[in-house]
């Protein structure tokens, strides 16, 4: 029964979150953030795109795990937040109904993900071991230069997908985590009256090298697998 109901909603609910991103960045792109809100909308797809293929390989926890760490405690966070503060929501901008969507989502995913590890049968295991030092390397440059909270909601996810030994999942949350680092640097440099520092000039070089080798891991696991399956089919004949 819970396999049915994972099947069922998991897709409804990524292909909700998609919508209200997609329609996010239109409303941020016509107030006049062309840049940065572009990265934002890059980074939610390549977080969706990770736990729709773990959803297709059916590890339902894994992808849960990764839902819930983008709308639970991302988007229904800032919605709580906004509960507890005197601030007059938008009605008429879509952020309001976006993190009301993931209020909602902070009910049903926990509460899923319980009946899932409940009833999950896939094996765990903490191999490969180098795969932990890049998100340990990741976690650390997060910590420093954007805040430990934004960090754990990086590093969590990740770690999930490397105990149930995925292996393109990991590398993309890993270039998700730093997508935007140069759609942010971008858009900083586009406005002439701020000043560059010292520490922008580091978290931009260190998050573009991370970008690149994020890009670098993605493409490596991808070609490593298509060269697995063309051998393996190889060896079949």
């Amino acid at each position: 029964m819970i396999h049915k109901l994972n099947k069922i909603t998991l897709p409804i609910i990524m292909l909700v979150t998609l919508s209200f991103s997609i329609i996010r960045y239109i409303e941020y792109f016509m107030n006049g953030d062309k840049v940065e809100s572009l990265g934002l909308l890059i980074q939610a797809t390549l977080i969706l795109v990770v736990a729709f293929s773990a959803y297709l390989k059916r590890m339902y926890s894994a992808s849960i795990i990764v839902i819930s760490f983008k709308l639970v405690f991302i988007e229904g966070q800032a919605f709580i937040k906004l509960l507890l503060s005197n601030y007059q929501p938008n009605f008429q901008s879509i952020e309001p109904y976006f993190n009301l969507w993931a209020m909602l989502m902070f009910f049903y995913l926990p509460t899923l993900l319980i009946h899932t590890l409940l009833k999950d049968q896939k094996p765990l295991s903490p191999k490969p071991y180098i795969k932990f030092v890049n998100v340990t390397a990741m976690f650390i440059f997060l910590v420093l230069f954007v805040g430990p909270e934004a960090a754990l909601f990086a590093v969590i996810p990740t770690c999930v997908c490397l105990l149930y030994n995925l292996k393109f999942e990991p590398d993309l949350l890993f270039l998700a985590a730093v997508i935007q680092v140069p759609f942010q640097m971008t858009a900083y440099m586009l406005d002439k009256t701020k000043d560059i520092t010292l520490f922008h000039s580091l978290y931009w070089t260190i998050g573009i090298f991370y970008v690149v080798y994020g890009m670098f891991l993605t493409i490596n696991t991808v070609v490593k697998h298509i060269d697995a399956k063309m051998n393996q089919k190889n060896l079949t004949k």
